[in-house]
């Protein structure tokens, strides 16, 4: 088995999470801002808030099960190590190629 390093995938896994943090964190401010008075933006906010942290939670897990394989193009839905621990990284094996893919990403610490 070969291993090579595909470090594309991580550099576009942050750019798709640098928009959607930007908006969550502008949602968060509105929400602090208006705190004290509780009136609908607060509300709005609030809601929006959860409910991007949520979304997010679950898009970030169907990212990492839609891995495909960039010489073939086969979609990898597990990466090598399924049950990942703090620090252990993402990688992807495309049997077909009988390639380990190395993202450069790693699990986050607890």
């Amino acid at each position: 088995m070969e291993k090579r390093r595909y470090t594309a995938f991580g550099r576009k896994y942050l750019l798709q999470n640098m928009p959607f943090f930007i908006v969550l964190a502008l949602l968060f401010v509105i929400a602090w801002t208006h705190g004290e008075k509780q009136d609908v933006l607060f509300w709005i906010s609030l809601f929006l808030f959860v409910a991007g942290c949520i979304g997010g939670l679950v898009w970030d897990k169907k990212r990492t099960t839609r891995f495909k394989c960039p010489q073939c193009g086969k979609l990898i839905r597990t990466p090598v190590v399924a049950e990942r621990k703090g620090g252990d990284p993402i990688d992807y094996y495309c049997p077909t190629c009988d390639i380990q893919w190395q993202t450069g990403l790693r699990e986050a610490e607890d």
